[in-house]
């Protein structure tokens, strides 16, 4: 009953999520997806500090981090140059605050406490500036259209591999990490995700050659898998089953949205480059 229940309350959400996702799409102005990935980057961030922060001053921590990702989020769709600069902007705040509040684990944990410092960074960066690249793909030429066939290659290279896995699936891709994930899985979301991309692409009337859906599509495909062993990696080293309970039968955002994370950013180098 449980599982029934369970596997009902993933329904739900994914049709849900999945309809309003191609709203936005096909609908959205720019400026909509810019908040779009603003709400995102604060939702992961939030899930990561409840995983990454553990000490007494976990609160304090949690907001500058949200804080700071907030004032990025604002910053940089006015002053899209200026990526680099917000970003060591954030460094050297964070590191000051950082050093502030280490007064109070001066006598027991200063180590425990520069670790967390280090992990806000790697959150930050991971969480707030990566996702930018969706934003970045949106004002492309045919960005849009672009957009939409990324996600189209997320949600079939995940099912392709999931299919895949459990049709053809013989040798384990990285047990350690996730033992139900295999190799010919992984081959056969990234072939789907390449015949995904061209089928729609064409459906879309773009204007790209076969070379390029090639490159572009088994890349970001790739990508995509890597970012969802990555946060994999990061739940087992903090103990945690999901990132967050805010999607009832998924978890949280970043459990939804790793492979969006890893796999934006090559995307949009791809469409630049190839």
């Amino acid at each position: 009953m449980n599982k029934m229940s369970n596997l009902t309350q993933r329904a739900i959400t994914a049709v849900i999520g999945v309809s309003l996702l191609l709203s936005l799409l096909f609908y959205g102005s720019g400026f909509a997806i810019q908040l779009f990935v603003g709400f995102l980057s604060l939702g992961m961030v939030y899930e990561f500090s409840n995983m990454a922060f553990g000490l007494a001053d976990k609160k304090v921590k949690t907001f500058f981090l949200l804080f700071f990702t907030a004032i990025f989020q604002l910053l940089i769709w006015n002053y899209p140059y200026a990526l680099m600069h917000l970003v060591f902007l954030s460094f050297l705040l964070s590191f000051a605050v950082f050093l502030f509040l280490a007064k109070q684990h001066a006598e027991h944990s200063i180590k425990p406490h520069f670790v967390e410092l280090t992990l806000s960074c790697f959150g930050f960066t991971y969480l707030s500036v990566l996702p930018c690249a969706l934003v970045f793909i949106r004002f492309l030429p045919s960005g849009k259209e672009w957009l939409i066939l990324f996600f189209i290659l997320i949600w079939v290279t995940d099912t392709g591999a999931y299919f895949g896995g459990r049709l053809l699936g013989r040798r384990l891709l990285y047990k350690e990490i996730s033992p139900k994930k295999t190799l010919e899985g992984a081959i056969t979301g990234t072939v789907f995700a390449v015949i995904a991309v061209w089928f729609f692409s064409e459906a879309l009337d773009m204007q790209v050659s076969i070379m390029q859906i090639i490159l572009t599509a088994s890349s970001t495909s790739i990508a995509s898998q890597i970012g969802d062993l990555s946060e994999s990696l990061l739940k087992r080293a903090f103990g945690c089953k999901d990132s967050g309970r805010l999607l009832p039968g998924h978890g949280g955002l970043l459990d939804r949205f790793d492979s969006v994370v890893f796999a934006a950013p090559i995307m949009y180098a791809c469409i630049l480059l190839v």
